[in-house]
């Protein structure tokens, strides 16, 4: 039996859960809990917690998997046209580059490949990790100790509870096509633990939505049912039709321990009017019975965790995995082509040198006459140099120009008016030929006009994307903060064939 040992840092403490896990992803528990670094605002407070942790399961030498939350990633979903599975991420890396404002060659990026249509395109969703958070997660890889890493993230992995019942069952296929209309089955797995939820939609093992949504304090069960129900309903309505494949939640599978799930099944069930499952996290488990209660994770806190161990003891690739996404493939060697040459040039030589030279003196005039037509052609280039640098310029200026106060004016009269949205801090900055990104934060009260702002800003010129909505209560008003990126693309700046689509 192979060990792994699977982490995920909030922020405040370190989770981790360390397993034996054999080729059909059953787990042997060797160790978890929760560790509490002294003091939290040091720098290397998860570092230190996490070499700890790997000494004393021995895992050194064993493969660690670092979980994030759906918040700390980066996303955007958008069509790209038939391509070889060579092909295709050359051309999602170039297509992310253009959809995620502040995206470089130095960010993690990955992508899922959903269903080909029958004309052969399809939907990718692009993920990236956010500047902050990859600095973090990449030093905390490298100080660990470990040779062997994977990055991935935490809902994604609630699907190894998707086929709990029987394991061997959850395989990724990509072959199935889609037409492109039909509504497909989807199953929801909902993890719910003491501070935040993991939710993953996802059919034939493919995520098409995902997010960590955090729980209030002290909420009780029947009121953390209903906000459950809210935040993922409105997860879905403002994914609308930026999801992958046209989605009907047919199944509905709740993780956790009896007291976190209960009365979590029948708000399900009859809201979603499906099948509602529960399954425990030590469903994945064998021999539980010979680990101390303290070693026992069973709480939905470690679903994902548990989840990640027996995808990677069963040999299954991650949906997305930073620590090795998918790359464009190196340029093959052409070394065997010109050993092939070689030899039948020495045949040619040796079976009719005469001919050959004489193809060789016809090769030298040709090369000769080309020389020469590329000499004049460099002399027109030089001459002509000024002229075209001065139109280059005249047309890269009239393709960015803005009209910044009919672009402001047309803002505000789109964004509802105080006191129902305040917009506290607005930056603009050049994203590219034709294209700003204006980034703002405000509070709406209450939360639902933050979601009708952002259906008035969209538009074939404006793209806009809000990661996530922070709700509180602040006397008796409940009201939301959110960060936004507006994309502003110029109104002379003809449409890209490829039109980026968000997903939330």
């Amino acid at each position: 039996m192979a060990r792994f040992l699977a982490v995920r840092w909030n922020g405040r403490a370190l989770r981790f859960a360390c397993a034996d896990a054999d080729r059909g992803g059953r787990l042997k528990i060797v160790d978890a809990g929760l560790r509490l670094p002294a003091d939290p605002q040091a720098a290397t407070a998860a570092p230190d917690l996490l070499r700890q942790v790997v000494q004393e399961t021995k895992s050194e030498k064993q493969r660690l998997l670092i979980l994030i939350g759906r918040g700390a990633v980066d996303s955007t979903t958008f069509e790209v046209p038939p391509a070889t599975p060579d092909e295709l991420p050359l051309l999602v890396q170039n297509l992310a580059v253009q959809n995620l404002p502040g995206l470089t060659e130095d960010s993690a990026l990955d992508f899922i490949a959903y269903p080909a249509r029958a004309d052969g395109s399809r939907t990718v969703s692009a993920l990236a990790m956010m500047t902050d958070e990859q600095a973090q997660i990449f030093a905390l890889r490298a100080q660990s100790g470990c040779r062997r890493t994977g990055i991935l993230v935490a809902p994604h992995c609630l699907r190894a509870f998707g086929a709990v019942r029987d394991i061997s069952a959850v395989v990724v296929d990509n072959s199935a096509g889609w037409d492109g209309e039909t509504p497909v089955d989807t199953t929801l797995l909902v993890a719910r633990g003491d501070e935040q939820a993991d939710v993953l939609v996802c059919t034939d093992a493919l995520p098409l939505l995902s997010r960590t949504i955090r729980l209030p304090k002290g909420m009780p069960q029947s009121e953390a049912a209903q906000f459950l129900i809210g935040e993922t309903q409105r997860t879905l309505i403002s994914a609308g039709g930026h999801l992958a494949q046209r989605t009907r939640i047919s199944r509905v599978v709740l993780i956790g321990a009896a007291e976190e799930t209960q009365g979590l099944a029948q708000t399900f069930a009859d809201h979603y009017q499906c099948a509602v499952e529960h399954v425990s996290v030590l469903d994945l488990a064998v021999d539980v019975a010979s680990n101390s209660l303290e070693t026992v994770p069973d709480s939905a806190d470690y679903a994902p965790l548990l989840g990640a161990i027996s995808e990677a003891a069963r040999g299954i690739r991650p949906a997305i995995d930073f620590a090795a996404p998918r790359k464009p493939q190196p340029p093959r060697s052409s070394r065997g082509r010109w050993l092939t040459a070689a030899a039948g040039m020495l045949l040619l030589i040796g079976g009719g040198g005469a001919y050959v030279q004489s193809q060789f003196n016809e090769i030298d005039a040709e090369n000769q006459r080309l020389a020469e037509r590329l000499q004049e052609l460099n002399e027109l280039v030089r001459d002509t140099e000024p002229r075209r640098a001065l139109v280059t310029a005249m047309t890269t200026w009239e393709r960015n120009r803005f009209s910044w106060p009919d672009e402001l004016l047309e803002l505000t009269s789109r964004i509802p008016a105080r006191p129902g949205i305040t917009v506290q801090q607005l930056s603009v900055s050049a994203a590219g030929p034709g294209t700003s990104v204006a980034a703002f934060s405000g509070i709406g009260r209450p939360p639902e006009l933050i979601a009708q702002m952002e259906r008035s800003l969209r538009d074939e010129r404006h793209d806009i994307r809000i990661p996530g909505i922070r709700e509180q209560l602040v006397g008796k008003e409940l009201q939301g903060s959110f960060q936004a990126t507006l994309t502003i693309r110029n109104a002379g700046r003809p449409e890209s064939s490829a039109k980026a689509k968000v997903q939330p």
